[in-house]
């Protein structure tokens, strides 16, 4: 399992570690990018997948299938550890190669590249010692729009939301009315931040070697969201802020109830104007939009980004916004007119 360096050029090498659980056939097409990159790629497949997702994944992929590292399986549930667990794995397998990469690109099998990613390398290799990860400091800033910010943390979570709404919410309520305040182990201090990042490697040994801690994966294990909140903690505790950017390298919007928005085929224009490297989530059957995005990737239509702008928001992100809550045209939306 050695990463190599792309013959001819003086690239870091990067493992990509993606996040999969359903839709073989996207997952494949993602893998096939980053592939034809020269890049490391390791698959964390969540236990609960279908039993057919690797037979259906390599018949696809068209690729040797031992381009693929596969990482040990977990089965992830929303809002929980596992979540991090699943991705631990994942850097546990990276940590099994031979050579270190430069940088971990973390992914879901429902991203996809929106730029060349040659560009992507290119940018990386001028910030080789730099950690690519949201940190917001709730103490300071507001991340959180609808729902509880300080109690993901400060409060016992030991019921997930979505299997059981009403139970989360009366201990919730239970543990306000107590005035319960958990502290995080000694050395941490709350950040959040959307869960895709890119880190250094050696940065991903420290937070490898701080999630061994007992006292580290007690607290963290009785968090809510805690994909939003270990890694993030993590670095932020870590690594001098000098050394790392508090930006999103990969393009997601979220809708007024804090669900992220599906792209669909046709919005491939709107996604070529996005500073970033990678956009999340595109919808199953848009196949035409991957198709388009490939297409500008070949032709190099997309030009690079200056290195201030990555990670900010251009200013037709919010009329995104607010055209698609008005609804799209032959997309239905749960809870908004037909659009006409």
């Amino acid at each position: 399992g050695a990463l190599v360096l792309t013959e001819g050029t003086n690239r870091p090498t990067l493992a990509y570690l993606m996040l999969a659980h359903e839709h073989p056939t996207e997952c494949a097409r993602l893998a096939r990018r980053i592939l034809d990159s020269s890049q490391a790629l390791v698959i964390h497949l969540d236990r609960k997948a279908a039993p057919d997702f690797r037979e259906r994944f390599d018949a696809e992929l068209g690729e040797p299938a031992s381009a693929v590292r596969w990482s040990r399986r977990v089965a992830v549930e929303w809002g929980e550890w596992s979540m991090v667990e699943a991705t631990l794995s994942g850097l546990d397998t990276i940590a099994a190669f031979d050579d270190p990469p430069g940088h971990v690109v973390l992914l879901s099998g429902s991203d996809y590249p929106i730029r060349p990613l040659e560009q992507f390398e290119a940018f990386l290799a001028r910030h080789q010692d730099i950690d690519f990860i949201e940190t917001v400091d709730p103490e300071r800033d507001l991340w959180v729009r609808d729902g509880p910010q300080h109690e993901r943390f400060r409060c016992w979570h030991g019921v997930n939301w979505r299997r059981h709404p009403r139970l989360f919410d009366l201990s919730l309520r239970l543990q306000r009315r107590l005035g319960v305040h958990r502290r995080l182990p000694a050395g941490l201090r709350p950040h959040l931040g959307a869960q895709w990042w890119v880190l250094s490697w050696s940065t991903c040994e420290r937070v490898r070697e701080l999630a061994r801690r007992p006292d580290v994966q007690r607290f963290f294990r009785r968090t809510w969201v805690p994909d939003e909140l270990f890694f993030q903690t993590a670095v932020a505790s870590l690594v001098p802020a000098e050394n790392r950017r508090s930006l999103r390298l990969t393009h997601c919007l979220f809708n007024d109830r804090g669900t992220p928005l599906v792209f669909h085929d046709g919005q491939d224009d709107y996604l070529a104007r996005q500073p970033a490297f990678f956009a999340r989530k595109l919808a199953p059957r848009a196949t035409g939009l991957r198709d388009a995005l490939d297409a500008m990737a070949q032709k190099d239509a997309v030009p690079p980004l200056d290195d201030d702008a990555v990670g900010g928001q251009t200013s037709d992100y919010h009329d995104f916004l607010e055209r698609h809550a008005r609804g799209m045209s032959g997309v239905f939306c749960w809870g908004r007119p037909v659009p006409l």
